[in-house]
């Protein structure tokens, strides 16, 4: 029902850039504060777990290394280099499609 995609998405970037000051302080305040707990040691863990968090392009582009990854924690003697060579041309063309939607972009 969106009529202008582009500037909604925008938008919500850029409150997704500046809620690193802003929700995560309301998280931390709502969770530790205002619980009753007033934990210091709880405080300071969440603020490493939000300082230490990323963003994977793979896994939200799906270019196949994730899956991978995956697959390879699970065995018992996991062969990395030839699983990700046994995907190269996959993982190589879906890297391609991205980066064509990208050059399209205004």
């Amino acid at each position: 029902n969106c009529r202008n995609i582009e500037n909604i998405g925008y938008i919500l970037d850029t409150m997704g850039y500046y809620s690193i000051d802003t929700v995560t302080e309301a998280v931390i305040e709502t969770t530790i504060m205002n619980k009753g707990i007033r934990d210091t040691d709880s405080e300071e863990m969440l603020r490493i777990v939000f300082k230490s968090k990323f963003f994977d392009t793979s896994c939200v582009y799906d270019w196949g290394i994730y899956g991978t990854w995956c697959d390879m924690t699970f065995k018992t003697n996991p062969e990395i280099a030839f699983s990700l060579a046994k995907k190269e041309a996959s993982i190589g063309k879906t890297l391609e499609n991205v980066a064509d939607i990208f050059a399209e972009l205004p």
